[in-house]
Parts: structure tokens; sequence; C-alpha cells
């Protein structure tokens, strides 16, 4: 093999493990970064120091990267059997079982050393998450909606966030349970897009378990989800510039329920993607709001 040769070969490696780390899709980073920096904005009053955002935010895309690396190892058979997922680099053959898992255990060091940048307590709360992060790609064979460890995976930035800031308190939770209750509906959404694999597959998915009312549940917890910072807006005297961002977000709710109801399944991926949005306006909501 000459050297253009071997050249091409590892950059078509880097490609794979790249993909395999969804770099190409960085919404799932962005949805679970943008509450965990709400969380530190809540539990900090907006004064939060710049080095412990870099970390959330390095911690948020290194999570998510092992979070997607270790989802397809033990997804690669069913993803083979799935039109959308076919392609994946481990389902594809194009990344061994035995490279993503050195993959994931090259990406767990950087993720170690931040988490042990912080407190102790947030030390313990960030190997609970990792415990989740574990445990979700195994949830959809042994539970209808594996949607609720993924919520509960995608909010505990919620705790590890105030706990760095030595701010554990009552918001902290009703925080994370308005998170939860988001990522069921939204990751319903883009279930919503395989629904018939998994149906075929025998595959626990949210959006199979509502049914023909999944519609009115993404429009129900996305209402909660908001409703639930609207009051905790009002139990911390935000200002008004912080509910002018939230009904921008109800906004965005109301017009994804009406778009979820015309029933076009080529629409779903982009309304779950639209839920960037939410997490923007509630950031800049609570920054501008203290």
């Amino acid at each position: 093999m000459d050297e253009e040769e071997l050249y091409n070969t590892m950059m078509e490696r880097v490609r794979n493990y790249a993909y395999l780390m969804r770099l190409d899709k960085p919404i799932g980073t962005l949805l679970l970064l943008w509450p965990t920096l709400c969380a530190l904005l809540l539990a900090s009053e907006a004064s939060v120091d710049m080095k412990t955002i870099w970390l959330f935010c390095l911690g948020a895309f290194f999570a998510r990267s092992m979070g997607c690396v270790i989802n397809d190892f033990f997804d690669k058979d069913i993803d083979s059997k799935v039109l959308r997922t076919s392609q994946r680099p481990i389902a594809s053959g194009k990344v061994s079982s035995i490279e993503a898992l050195i993959l994931f255990s090259f990406l767990s060091i950087p993720s170690i050393w931040i988490l042990f940048q912080l407190n102790e307590l947030s030390i313990y709360m960030g190997l609970g998450a990792a415990l989740l992060i574990l445990l979700y790609p195994l949830a959809k064979r042994f539970l209808a909606i594996p949607q609720t460890i993924l919520g509960l995976a995608f909010s505990f930035g919620i705790p590890i966030a105030f706990a760095s800031q030595d701010n554990l308190s009552l918001i902290t939770w009703v925080i994370f349970l308005a998170n939860f209750l988001w990522v069921v509906a939204y990751d319903t959404v883009y279930g919503m897009i395989d629904a018939a694999d998994d149906e075929k597959l025998d595959i626990g998915n949210s959006a199979r378990y509502f049914g023909r009312r999944k519609e009115k549940w993404v429009f129900l917890l996305g209402l909660a989800h908001l409703f639930i910072y609207f009051f905790v807006g009002l139990s911390l005297n935000l200002d008004l510039s912080f509910f002018f961002f939230l009904s921008l977000c109800f906004g965005i709710v109301f017009f994804q329920n009406f778009q979820i109801n015309l029933g076009l399944r080529q629409i779903y991926l982009s309304i779950f993607k639209g839920n960037n949005w939410i997490g923007v306006f509630l950031f800049f909501g609570i920054l501008f709001g203290f």
C-alpha cells in the first residue's frame, strides 16, 4: 500500500468514527447542552464563570458522543434491519465492534477528566449519568417507553450543574422534571420516524405506546415543560425578558403541534430539530431574566 492509499484509508476510518459519534448531527449535543446551561444560570443567578461553562459544553459533547457509540454498539443487529439506520458505521460493517469499544474508551478519558474538575457531589452525579448512558440502548428491549431512560439521561446535566454551584434545591428537581417531560416529547416525535419498523421488530418506542394519541401527548408534554418553567420564573422573580423568550417557546410548541397533526412522516425530523430553538430561547430568557 503506497502513501496515498494509506492516507485515504486512514481518512475513511476517521470519517467513519466521526459518523459513529454523530459529528455530522450536532442536534443531540445541543439538546443535551441547553438545559444544562440553563441549570447553570439558574443555580448561579447568571453569574457562573466561563471556565465552568466551557467544562459543561465539552462534557455535553463527549457524553453525547459516548452515548451514540455505545448505542450503535448494542443496536447493530437492529440498525441493520431498519432502512434509516442500516448505513450506520457498525451496522454496515465499516466499523467493527472492537473498534467501537476502543473509541468509547478513548472518549471516556476526557469525560472523566472534565468530571473531576468539578466538586465531589458533581462527580457522584456524573457517575449516575454514565450508568444511564449505558442503560438506554438496552431499555428499548424491555421497556415500552425507553424514552423514559433517555429523559433521565438527558436531564442529568441539570443536577450536576446545580451541584457544581453547591446549590442543590427543590428548583433543581422541578427543572429536572420539566426537562424529562420535554425529552420524552421530542424523542416521541423522533420515534415516529421509525414507528413502523419498531413495531415489526417489537422494539419499545413511545410513539408506538401512545398510538393514535401520540400527537396529543407530544403537545401536552411540551406544554407541561414550559408551564413548569413559567412557574419557576415566577418563583425566582425573573423579569419580563424571561417571559418574552418563554412566549416564543410556547409559539414553537403550538406550531409543532400543527405540523405533527399534518401526519407527514417526512417533516418529523425537522420538527424534532426545531426543539433546539426552545433550548436557545430558554437559555437567553434566563440569562436576561436575572
